[in-house]
């Protein structure tokens, strides 16, 4: 009887060890998630100056860029797929990348050099290795709290992709769809503005999204010159009954829009079209192919593509060029710039300019939808 004793005294000890062990551990666990949002915090209060100026700003008077309508104008494919030029690439909204190759992650911090995306805690309590001084700090789930989190603390950049309509339409037509002829215009059209997260993946991206904010088309109601600007560049190219020009602009400010409104610069939902345009008007971008000799019809190695955006741009962009068995051409398809919190040009993670692999390939511009 008294071993029986013993050993029920023995196990409701154990028990209280046991239940004492877990409650140190949530504690712990607490104590530490409230320390990761400190230094959040504290991270995202070293964002540029000129951020902490409430309200919208203006990028066109920021940067002497004129305002929109003043008359200027398929998934995870390998190197020998329709997406030669980006193996990984996941077409076409997959920019939330959970990891890049370190070597980018170099480009970009010094594209960065000054803004929220490169700022190093200087909080002496703060548990960080020696080596880690200068690593560049990233928006992830920690920093991006809640519908208040400034941009810096969501997502890293801007990405502005444009894509030849020719080049779309051949890729569509080798894949069965048929498309919209008078959509074949002969500029380049927006694909979209994208906030782009270095790390977090899709989970960043959806809690970035995490605002009490909708696409309102009843918003556009009186806005003649930004609708015609959005049916002429930003448009639903393939005959899809469920794609139209009005779809497509809810879905990309449905998915991005509604993260990059957390910029000063954008604001709301004419604010992310009219910076887009504003950023589509100032790369002018067959403009500057052809001031760099490559126009419609003609042929540029890959290297000295990179060369001729980045003579305008300022920086390197990414670009998706398609390899057409049939003809056994490289086709260029798209190009995506990249943009730190303050719209100045930073180079693309991705971009591959001196990649001894692919710099010599031959890439032709589409001039129409062969038969």
């Amino acid at each position: 009887m008294s071993n029986m004793y013993d050993r029920r005294k023995l196990q409701q000890e154990l028990k209280k060890i046991k239940l004492n062990e877990k409650l140190s551990e949530s504690q712990q666990s607490k104590d530490h998630s409230d320390s990761g949002n400190v230094n959040a915090s504290l991270n995202s209060s070293k964002n540029l100056a000129a951020n902490d100026v409430p309200g919208k700003k203006s990028y066109a008077g920021a940067l002497s860029v004129k305002n929109p309508g003043d008359g200027s104008s398929l998934k995870n494919t390998s190197d020998t797929g329709p997406y030669s030029g980006r193996g990984d690439l996941t077409y076409p909204d997959d920019h939330f990348r959970s990891s890049v190759a370190s070597s980018s992650k170099s480009d970009l911090s010094s594209g960065l050099e000054g803004s929220s995306s490169s700022a190093q805690s200087s909080d002496q309590s703060s548990h960080v290795p020696e080596q880690d001084d200068h690593q560049t700090v990233y928006a992830s789930m920690e920093s991006c709290i809640d519908e208040k989190s400034r941009a810096e603390d969501c997502f890293d950049y801007f990405t502005l992709a444009l894509i030849s309509p020719v080049t779309k339409a051949l890729l569509g037509k080798r894949s069965g769809k048929t498309y919209r002829r008078h959509k074949l215009i002969d500029d380049w059209a927006i694909h979209g503005l994208w906030p782009t997260a270095r790390e977090g993946g899709e989970e960043l991206q959806d809690w970035c999204n995490r605002i009490l904010l909708r696409y309102n088309e009843r918003l556009l109601i009186g806005k003649e010159t930004l609708v015609e600007r959005l049916r002429k560049l930003w448009f639903a190219l393939y005959n899809e009954s469920d794609r139209t020009d009005e779809s497509f602009w809810r879905y990309q400010f449905n998915k991005h829009g509604k993260c990059a409104t957390r910029s000063v610069y954008v604001n709301d939902q004419l604010g992310y079209f009219q910076v887009t345009f504003e950023l589509y008007d100032d790369i002018n971008l067959k403009k500057t192919l052809a001031d760099g000799g490559f126009v419609k019809g003609s042929y540029v190695k890959l290297t000295e593509l990179y060369n001729i955006v980045k003579k305008k741009h300022g920086c390197y962009p990414y670009i998706g060029y398609w390899y057409d068995y049939i003809t056994q051409e490289h086709y260029l398809l798209e190009i995506q710039l990249c943009y730190d919190h303050n719209l100045r040009p930073i180079n693309h993670p991705e971009e591959k300019h001196n990649d001894p692999k692919i710099r010599n390939i031959e890439i032709s511009y589409l001039a129409r939808v062969p038969r």
